[in-house]
């Protein structure tokens, strides 16, 4: 309703519609939309990591057959992704990444054939309700990927269902004969807490490979690299202003081996050019890599960047004003 009330629109502001939905489509258009993202959902859905014990070689083999005729450019993307490459780069990767992995086949399996059982024994308790939270689901599905533009780590929210593909696949398994039923508690049983141990113990987003393996850590990689390079500007003696965005390793700057003052400036008061910026100021200055881009002037530079990406996030430019020639 506070959206309806301010913007006029319960989905939020125009502009935010349009980044995460799109252009207005017709109704062939999205229906052209909604069958290349079930598409592209479906092999992600195949991802070798998401898997259980001995299924990820035949999964991948299958998601890449289906990854294959997947578009490189497309109107339904967000913000002009390339679907295809990064569908494949979700497929090879060597360990699972929480931000990209999918449900995996065994729930969804599990929970599709509970919706066929339930519509053959109707008359069996629970089975309207296996059918009902079923199409609900389904539903739900057609409706997220009718209207968002597609990108991988659009199985996040499938967390609003995934509790339900449990319910459904639970009455399945409870509906089962007696040795039937045991044996497929049993394997499912197996099968999800091995997924789990896979996706909690080898995912470089958990706890525990951030305590045996820290240098896999996203975070760490970027706070052990800068820190290094921060070291390496020379002037200890003089503050080091650093003007960053949100989310960037301050303690990089504030946590290094040599007693250097640290003043935080705010970026989007900084002069337009890195020589007027720094003029006033006998040490370096911290910003993005591509904050003063064109616009430099006389001055020195020193450059960090994340795995030799300039455009990364992470990159890093410090500038000093030229020095004094005696």
């Amino acid at each position: 309703m506070r959206n309806l009330e301010t913007y006029g629109n319960i989905m939020g502001p125009a502009a935010a519609r349009q980044q995460q939905h799109g252009p207005e489509l017709s109704l062939a258009d999205r229906s052209k939309k909604l069958r290349l993202n079930l598409h592209t959902t479906l092999a992600q859905l195949f991802e070798p990591n998401a898997q259980p014990l001995g299924w990820g070689e035949c999964a991948q083999s299958l998601a890449e057959s289906l990854a294959a005729p997947l578009p490189s450019a497309d109107r339904f993307s967000f913000d002009e992704l390339d679907r295809r490459a990064n569908v494949q780069k979700v497929l090879r990767l060597p360990a699972p990444d929480a931000d990209v992995a999918s449900v995996g086949v065994l729930s969804l399996g599990l929970a599709l054939l509970a919706f066929c059982a339930a519509l053959l024994q109707r008359r069996r308790q629970g089975a309207n309700l296996a059918i009902g939270w079923s199409v609900g689901v389904g539903l739900f599905e057609i409706w997220l990927y009718a209207l968002l533009q597609w990108h991988p780590y659009s199985f996040r929210f499938w967390v609003l269902v995934a509790p339900w593909l449990a319910v459904v696949a639970a009455w399945g398994l409870a509906s089962l004969p007696r040795y039937a039923r045991i044996a497929g508690w049993a394997s499912t049983a197996v099968g999800a807490s091995l997924t789990l141990w896979q996706s909690t113990a080898y995912a470089y987003q958990a706890g525990w490979p951030a305590v045996r393996q820290p240098e896999r850590a996203l975070g760490y990689t970027v706070y052990h690299q800068v820190r290094a390079w921060t070291g390496a500007l020379d002037q200890i003696g003089s503050p080091l202003r650093v003007a960053l965005p949100v989310n960037q390793p301050l303690a990089a700057f504030l946590r290094t081996e040599e007693n250097r003052r640290v003043e935080l400036q705010t970026l989007a008061e900084l002069p337009v050019t890195a020589e007027a910026a720094v003029q006033h100021w006998s040490g370096w200055l911290v910003v993005p890599a591509r904050h003063f881009a064109g616009r430099e002037g006389r001055v020195e530079k020193r450059t960090w960047f994340f795995y030799g990406d300039e455009n990364n996030f992470f990159s890093l430019a410090a500038y000093r004003r030229v020095a004094l020639k005696p």
